[in-house]
């Protein structure tokens, strides 16, 4: 009986781990948009990238990474256009806003991929 309880506490307490982490990302992520931060997007759209099954940089994996960032976090985030920046590597755009002190905030998200890995990454912030 004592090993079930420790089983569900343990279960418990790494669940809402995830949840708060998330809630910081979201923090970091509203607070870096609005101050026009970019190493701190850097840091807030690498821990979402980390969290998500797969950091592959497929269409998928960024709507995938576009719903993550907006799930209960007051960001509307989409995908603007993937691989469409025709840089080395190429990068996708995606946008998120939200409002912060009675103004919405809009920036632009650039994802971009480690060419030997083909894992995303930051990319940078801009408006």
């Amino acid at each position: 009986m004592g090993k079930i309880a420790i089983l569900i506490f343990t279960a418990l307490v790494f669940s809402g781990c995830k949840k708060t982490n998330e809630n910081d990302n979201c923090t970091a992520l509203k607070n870096a948009a609005a101050a026009g931060n970019v190493q701190q997007a850097n840091e807030a759209i690498t821990a979402y990238i980390n969290i998500l099954p797969s950091a592959d940089y497929t269409e998928i994996n960024i709507k995938k990474l576009t719903e993550t960032i907006a799930s209960g976090c007051g960001i509307t985030s989409g995908v603007d256009c993937f691989n469409c920046i025709l840089t080395l590597p190429s990068q996708t755009e995606i946008a998120i806003s939200f409002t912060a002190a009675g103004n919405t905030v809009r920036k632009t998200i650039d994802i971009t991929y480690t060419a030997a890995t083909n894992k995303m990454k930051f990319g940078n912030m801009h408006d």
